[in-house]
């Protein structure tokens, strides 16, 4: 059976991977056997490759007219890797992993070697492993926690071309996004709810690894060590057919602008009720988005969306310096800046009364192009602050990136004072995606629009 087949990809047991963790290839066929016309891909790793030939136990498997995933998780030099993928490939594998820790270079090779041998095998990236949990990766030595390195190494494998990356389910709604729609995300660590606990540390059940946007699922002894494969299977497929007809869009973002807004509403930092603003205005609707570097997933996220405004508006090139506005967007400045190789520049609250007595912290010279960052604009009055102080200084500001505009008189006041603001997302926006994943109700959704448009949102009513 083809991978791509639209059989394949349409039914509820095409979700299943078959792990074949054994030492004997004719232990594996037995099971190929038994369940070859209950799922439709079998993974075969290390133990068995090693000990069978990993051209033998591919083509063997593959004569059953099934799809097979060859998890050789190969990691060297690029030339190295070229070749293990494309003698895979030749074998007739249908998947074939990497590991992302490899590098860009190495599997853009990979992914072409593959390709000129067969152009549907699909290359695919490990990213952290599902046994491997906080701790373990930070005696490892990795700064980031298990779930922050998934998502480095997940954007490196879509930089690098790949078709798709394995993850555990707990990574699956930021990769899913990050990745895209048509990217094949392979999720081991899957736990059927009656199964027995296993050595993976990072896991879900079936269901759950649905909803969240699995294209396919790792699932080893649940199947294999069960009295009845078939029967374990047919569970399986049961749970998987389920969870396939709930309406996705109320669970899994789109993209990383969905994943952002999802994430700010689940963590409290954008809240629906009755606020006082700072402007001394009553709103539906409060952004408390000062506490997003608090939530290491979401800010790393915020930071890729500002730095894809940058490049998209090609201002890479000629801004030098980053400037955020204290106190919300100082930590988004600082990782956006690191990211994109520029100065930064620390706006003050209050001007300095002793020492140099300056308005701003950095190194500049007269004339540099400053580029401010804001978290929430309201009516742009924090950033027209900080511009004046920047431009006193004799730096050049004509733009501002901001990461919610909730699209009050802030465009204008900036556009007046010749600022170009720029916005991660937009009240509307997040209005309408919190709206579809059913997360506020029409009530909510309707009271923000009146308070946009001015009116007395209190006396709304459907």
């Amino acid at each position: 059976m083809s991978l791509r087949s639209t059989e394949f990809e349409n039914s509820a047991s095409a979700k299943i991977i078959v792990a074949l963790d054994y030492p004997d290839l004719s232990q594996a066929l037995t099971v190929v056997r038994k369940l070859k016309s209950d799922v439709g891909c079998f993974k075969v790793g290390m133990e068995l490759l090693n000990s069978a030939g990993l051209p033998q136990v591919i083509e063997a498997i593959k004569a059953e007219g099934v799809a097979v995933f060859a998890d050789i998780k190969a990691k060297d030099i690029p030339n190295t890797v070229a070749g293990a993928v494309a003698a895979a490939a030749r074998a007739g594998a249908d998947i074939i992993n990497v590991h992302a820790t490899g590098g860009v270079e190495m599997m853009k090779r990979a992914n072409c070697a593959a390709k000129a041998v067969n152009p549907d095998a699909a290359v695919i990236a490990v990213t952290i492993l599902t046994s491997l949990s906080d701790a373990d990766v930070a005696e490892i030595g990795y700064l980031d926690s298990a779930e922050m390195c998934v998502y480095r190494l997940a954007n490196l494998a879509k930089k690098a071309g790949l078709d798709g990356i394995v993850c555990s389910p707990q990574e699956l709604l930021q990769v899913r996004a990050i990745m895209g729609e048509e990217s094949l995300i392979i999720t081991p660590g899957i736990r059927p709810a009656w199964s027995e606990k296993n050595d993976q540390k990072r896991f879900t059940t079936p269901a759950e690894a649905i909803v969240k946007g699995t294209s396919m699922m790792v699932i080893g002894r649940p199947i294999t060590a069960h009295e009845n494969p078939a029967e374990a299977v047919a569970l399986i497929s049961k749970e998987i057919d389920d969870a396939l007809k709930l309406p996705r869009e109320k669970f899994v973002p789109k993209s990383k602008l969905d994943y952002v807004i999802d994430k700010l509403f689940e963590y409290g930092l954008v809240k629906f009720g009755k606020f006082t603003l700072k402007s001394g205005a009553i709103s539906p609707v409060y952004m408390d988005v000062r506490n997003v570097v608090n939530y290491h997933d979401l800010h790393d996220t915020v930071v890729d969306l500002y730095e894809e405004l940058v490049v998209n508006n090609n201002q890479q090139s000629q801004v030098k310096h980053i400037a955020g506005i204290p106190f919300g967007a100082l930590y988004i400045a600082r990782d956006l800046q690191k990211r994109l190789g520029k100065g930064i520049v620390t706006v003050r609250p209050e001007k300095k009364e002793h020492g140099t007595k300056g308005q701003l912290i950095g190194v500049y010279s007269e004339g540099d192009t400053v580029l401010v960052i804001e978290d929430v604009a309201t009516t742009g009055g924090s950033t027209l602050e900080a511009v004046e102080k920047l431009r006193a200084e004799g730096l050049k500001v004509s733009d501002a990136i901001v990461l919610i505009d909730r699209q009050e008189s802030a465009e204008k006041n900036l556009l007046a004072a010749g600022i170009h603001l720029h916005s991660v997302v937009n009240l509307t926006q997040i209005i309408s995606r919190l709206s579809i994943a059913g997360k506020i109700t029409p009530l909510q959704k309707a009271q923000v629009e009146v308070f946009m448009r001015g009116e007395n949102w209190e006396e709304t009513a459907l």
